[in-house]
């Protein structure tokens, strides 16, 4: 399987979370990943706020170096705008559905693992493959 993570299912890998076994089985079953470069600032964020030990950053290190890091092409913060005035999600959470997107229109195999239930609406209304269905 081919995914794109956001936030929402990277930070439980490296800390306890309810979505923690879910978002391991989906790691585990995904054989590349794609993630914007903004997670890294989202899941570091996490893990200093949480007091993160020594061990869990050297699990995020390992976690950091599997994904392909993508980053929107020159000039897209307007079309970011616009994308978001149709689905009014968070800054960042829009940021991440927007380069999946664009991620997608290149493998259209490529789905979203996210836990946040506005993102996967979104992605849902604009057409994008979205894992795990229902509520996780």
């Amino acid at each position: 399987m081919l995914a794109f993570f956001d936030t929402s299912a990277v930070v439980p890998l490296l800390l306890v979370e309810p979505h923690s076994e879910r978002s391991r089985i989906l790691w585990e079953q995904t054989t590349q990943r794609f993630g914007w470069q903004w997670l890294r600032v989202e899941a570091e964020a996490a893990l200093v706020r949480r007091k993160a030990t020594p061990e869990t950053w050297a699990s995020w290190r390992t976690l950091e170096a599997a994904f392909h890091w993508v980053e929107p092409p020159p000039g897209w913060m307007k079309p970011l705008r616009e994308f978001n005035r149709g689905i009014g999600l968070r800054a960042a959470d829009a940021g991440h559905l927007y380069a999946m997107e664009q991620c997608q229109a290149g493998i259209p195999q490529l789905q979203l693992i996210t836990f946040d239930q506005e993102m996967r609406r979104a992605a849902i209304h604009r057409g994008l493959a979205c894992l795990p269905s229902g509520d996780g």
